[in-house]
């Protein structure tokens, strides 16, 4: 197996990246990863703007697929058939698509599924 190459396209800056928390490889080889940003970034879909977390995919060569950003933080992930499913924490409220979800308490966990 040779060695990976850096070609530039993945790179940003630690002004913008503020973390990488999970990863995940599908049987695909396609790369879902979640983290946090601030100001902006752009994974290859378009300018992302402000301060969020996020969830990304990309295709075996590296090409962007598809991007996500929400107020929860994923802090575990793994995928399969195209599906990723992510854990994490949240504080308020947040919506996934299946309507808001509330916290009783200061901080709330989750699971979730998401699909291509």
């Amino acid at each position: 197996m040779l060695p990976p190459t850096f070609d530039g396209r993945s790179a940003c800056s630690n002004k913008t990246l503020r973390s990488l928390r999970a990863f995940a490889l599908d049987e695909r080889g396609n790369l879902f990863i979640a983290g946090g940003f601030a100001t902006s970034i752009d994974f290859g879909g378009g300018l992302r703007s402000g301060s969020a977390n996020f969830v990304a995919s990309f295709d075996p060569t590296g090409a962007y697929r598809w991007d996500t950003t929400t107020t929860a933080y994923a802090t575990s992930m793994a995928a399969q058939g195209g599906r990723v499913f992510l854990g994490g924490a949240f504080s308020g409220s947040v919506d996934f698509g299946g309507g808001v979800r509330s916290s009783p308490t200061t901080q709330g966990g989750f699971l979730v599924t998401l699909s291509d």
